[in-house]
């Protein structure tokens, strides 16, 4: 092959005779015209004569497929009959489950695709973790993945609850076989909640309970087509022992539904002081699991040892400057929570009223009104109520209770420190009564948790991912005053690392190796326990989350076939080459026009 430069000297030397030959001529008529097409041809023979690389290289692309974790065999036997198909895996596992295919193991992924960035790519199974998807530096493939099946899409639950708390959890479920399916949420060979999810369709769900157990267990979360089902999934919690709340009720005078809170609260551990006035000067006063006082239980030093105050607006007008003053002082200074039963639109207790601003509400009387809770979505409560009174929404405060026409029968706001909540109820233990104890329990639970004063633990660890599997790292984060911390896993001594960007909290790894619950014991000696999931726990949510996760990453990095690409490039080089043939004739054919018209 004669070497280029040799051309290119050729070429300027033949253009420089040309143009010298077409100046000295006699007859300068049209001289630029001829000038011009000279220059013309002969550039056009030179770009005829050079040979591009990219033609060169046209063809040279491999058909690269790489197999993950969920591939379907059918879907690669037309593929093996090409010799020219490169097969390879980054999981050992499945080079090893066939072995009649010759699949080569890729120990590197981000250097694996640096090597073969101009080859086509293509990807089957459910693709990627998000690690290796980091690795890839943004290298395109092409992603095939299984089709889509009925799958708990996303998911979520407090792994840790206080007693009286309701376990709730939701999620989404994508259910895209034409029959319905059914969610339920089970435990202890009880069925607590359940929703069905129609054929074709996509669904929030959420399911609750109210756990009657201390300690640790694990739920199941089970989705059934027909007989066959389709997930059974583990939902571990931990109800945390904790002390009882201890609550002091004050009521302006004797009343069902005071005197029911009181009684079964106290059957569930609450310690109860209760206040009630009989006459103009003369009280009951009980004392329910903790011992009785001689001091004066509206001063302050007696108010800030409880963490809620629930009382009436009848009883809160009644009390004295100094003692309106002490109960205002331990809410705003202590965070010791109030929840006050408002009876009517005329609220007279200055220091919250502006908050809670009531009317009677004008409707046709209706035998029920269905009341939700704004927190849960789940959570429903069916009260007759003769002449409702409501709530008008004020900035700054929470909505909990309200109807189906949004009228608002509970809300709370921040106070200082601590939090008040209103309530316009007065016959809620109507539910229990109806045999509806789980409605109850999970009304005033919303309520008294909100209200309840807030203990801040000197030391407080969690894990994060929520879910934790067995062999993955789960980073373990303790937060305290002094920003440093170690505990113990087992036998393996966890040294944790203070946090560059907040300082109170330190952290570390830990894989477990074992399915189950772990314990993290603390430098204080508290434990923390975590619940670490099997290798197949919830695999369809892992799997749907991976898939949609790599079609992501598919189409944020779209694919510049090599091979079109190329044939593109070859179907140009061989056009260009016909403009520069039909160029030169045009300029060969104008010299010789002009030449005889002389």
């Amino acid at each position: 092959m004669i070497n280029w430069y040799y051309i290119l000297i050729a070429a300027l030397l033949l253009l420089v005779f040309v143009c010298r030959k077409e100046w000295k001529r006699r007859n300068r008529k049209r001289l630029l015209i001829r000038l011009l097409a000279s220059v013309f041809a002969i550039v056009s023979l030179l770009s005829l004569s050079h040979r591009s690389k990219e033609t060169i290289n046209i063809g040279s692309n491999s058909k690269i497929i790489l197999l993950t974790d969920g591939f379907s065999r059918d879907s690669i036997n037309n593929l093996l009959s090409d010799k020219n198909v490169l097969l390879f895996t980054t999981n050992l596992s499945i080079a090893k489950s066939l072995p009649d295919i010759k699949i080569k193991f890729i120990a590197d992924l981000n250097k694996f695709s640096s090597e073969h960035k101009n080859d086509t790519i293509h990807v089957f199974g459910n693709g990627f973790e998000n690690e290796e998807l980091n690795s890839l530096d943004q290298s395109p493939f092409i992603f095939h993945s299984l089709q889509s099946f009925p799958a708990t899409t996303s998911v979520y639950w407090k792994q840790r609850l206080k007693p009286g708390e309701a376990l709730t959890i939701q999620g989404k479920y994508f259910n895209n076989s034409p029959r319905e399916v059914k969610i339920s949420l089970q435990g202890f060979g009880e069925v607590f909640d359940s929703i069905k999810v129609a054929g074709n369709s996509q669904k929030d769900f959420s399911l609750t309970t109210i756990p009657k157990h201390t300690g640790k267990a694990v739920y199941s979360l089970i989705a059934i087509l027909g007989n066959d089902t389709l997930q059974n999934e583990p939902v571990p919690l931990n109800i945390q022992s904790t002390s009882p709340l201890k609550i002091f009720i004050l009521s302006s005078s004797p009343d069902f539904e005071k005197t029911f809170l009181k009684n079964k609260l106290s059957q569930n551990g609450y310690e109860i002081t209760a206040s009630t006035i009989i006459s103009k000067n003369r009280k009951d006063e009980q004392f329910v699991n903790m011992h009785s006082t001689t001091v004066d239980l509206l001063s302050s030093a007696n108010l800030e040892k409880f963490d809620v105050i629930l009382t009436d607006d009848d009883a809160l007008s009644q009390l004295s400057v100094s003692q309106s003053t002490a109960l205002r002082a331990v809410i705003e200074e202590k965070g010791i929570g109030l929840v006050v039963k408002i009876s009517n639109e005329k609220n007279s207790s200055s220091f919250y009223s502006h908050f809670f601003p009531a009317f009677s509400l004008q409707q046709d009387k209706k035998p029920f009104i269905l009341l939700r809770s704004s927190v849960s979505d789940s959570d429903h409560y069916k009260l007759k109520i003769e002449e409702p009174v409501c709530l008008r929404y004020q900035t700054g405060a929470q909505t909990l209770l309200k109807d189906e026409q949004a009228n608002i029968y509970a809300s709370n706001i921040v106070y200082g420190q601590g939090r008040i909540v209103a309530t316009t109820l007065n016959n809620t233990y109507t539910l229990a009564l109806s045999g509806d104890n789980k409605s109850w329990q999970s009304l005033w639970s919303l309520l008294l948790s909100k209200a309840a004063k807030k203990n801040l633990p000197d030391e407080e660890g969690w894990v994060s991912p929520a879910l934790s599997f067995i062999n993955e790292p789960s980073i373990l984060i303790v937060q305290n005053n002094t920003g440093t911390a170690e505990g113990l896993v087992g036998e393996s001594k966890i040294y944790l690392e203070k946090d560059s960007l907040f300082p109170y909290q330190s952290r570390g790894a830990y894989w477990p190796v074992a399915k189950g619950w772990q314990s993290l014991i603390q430098r204080n000696g508290k434990i923390q326990n975590w619940y670490a999931f099997n290798k197949n726990d919830w695999k369809v949510l892992r799997d749907y989350q991976k898939i949609d996760n790599n079609k992501r990453y598919a189409a944020r990095y779209p694919l510049k076939f090599i091979q079109q690409s190329a044939g593109q490039t070859g179907n140009w080089a061989s056009h260009l080459k016909l403009y520069l043939v039909i160029l030169f004739f045009i300029c060969c054919s104008v010299l010789w026009i002009e030449q005889k018209l002389g």
